[in-house]
């Protein structure tokens, strides 16, 4: 127990520094929304047009600790959230700055009805952003940006699914010279897409977009795991200990997984290594510790 005690020590030391060096955790939606702004304007300054965010969603108030699925209504329900979260960065980028993003909230109004805007700044100084449903059915929606001049204007796919695949060519071809995001797909190998089209979406998806930002929260060796990408910094992974899953709260800072960033998207495999070298200790052990 001491040994464990003492490599969780060194390894928040570890964490300590990279922090005072790297970009921790976002510690708020507004906070996640202000650093894929800022990645996206730098992944835009550096000529990358084509982009993927994938964006952690906020759980809503009325989720309590033993609910099992804080979703029940799945992208439907989530919906709402994200195409807010989407406006707010698309707004930021279009005007340049989180100051923007963070001008009016976009209301989001669900995939209910065939389009909708919404107002993005008190001044009346940002256009608003118009909403073009894809899909009902899979709560697939394209988000459209007019920035101050045209070539500022930017785009946003949310939710996209394998099934989205012509829809995606569509509106590629249509957003010529301007930035488009594909944020949260609902595939993450080009074999999602099956035998057939595999060489289709290689051509279409996976060669053409890039990560440009990313939050994202999942389970591994029962720890609470979290991956951060941003431009041009790379990934980086922590385990929040003894995090409860629907409270998203945790006793403990959160503990980097590796000391520099990453140039691509760390492994189950890998991130399993390093919890298993740094947290020997299992979390429901630590538990029964505590009583």
């Amino acid at each position: 127990m001491r040994v464990s005690l003492l490599l969780v020590a060194s390894s928040f030391l570890t964490s300590l520094a990279a922090a005072l060096q790297y970009p921790g955790l976002p510690t708020s939606a507004q906070a996640m929304v202000e650093r894929a702004t800022k990645s996206c304007l730098a992944a835009r300054d550096a000529g990358k047009m084509r982009l993927t965010l994938n964006l952690v969603v906020p759980l809503l108030p009325t989720v309590r600790p033993e609910d099992i699925d804080p979703w029940p209504g799945g992208l439907n329900q989530q919906f709402p959230t994200v195409e807010r979260l989407t406006q707010q960065i698309l707004r930021g980028i279009a005007y340049n700055g989180a100051a923007a993003a963070a001008a009016g909230d976009g209301g989001g109004g669900g995939v209910s009805g065939s389009s909708s805007s919404s107002s993005s700044s008190s001044s009346g100084a940002a256009k608003p952003c118009s909403t073009q449903v894809l899909s009902s059915e899979d709560a697939c929606a394209l988000l459209i940006q007019e920035g101050p001049a045209p070539a500022l204007d930017c785009a946003a796919v949310v939710f996209p699914g394998v099934d989205q695949l012509q829809d995606l060519k569509r509106v590629d071809s249509m957003v010529t010279g301007r930035l488009l995001l594909i944020v949260n797909p609902q595939f993450r190998r080009v074999e999602d897409f099956g035998f057939w089209r595999k060489q289709e979406a290689e051509a279409a998806v996976f060669a053409r977009f890039e990560q440009g930002f990313s939050f994202e929260e999942f389970s591994c060796r029962g720890e609470q795991v979290k991956l951060t990408y941003d431009f041009p910094t790379g990934w980086r992974s922590f385990a929040a200990l003894d995090e409860a899953p629907m409270a998203r709260t945790s006793g403990s800072p959160p503990l980097s997984l590796h000391d520099d960033p990453l140039p691509e998207r760390p492994e189950y495999e890998f991130l399993t290594q390093r919890i298993n070298k740094l947290i020997p200790d299992f979390a429901w052990k630590r538990g029964m510790e505590k009583k």
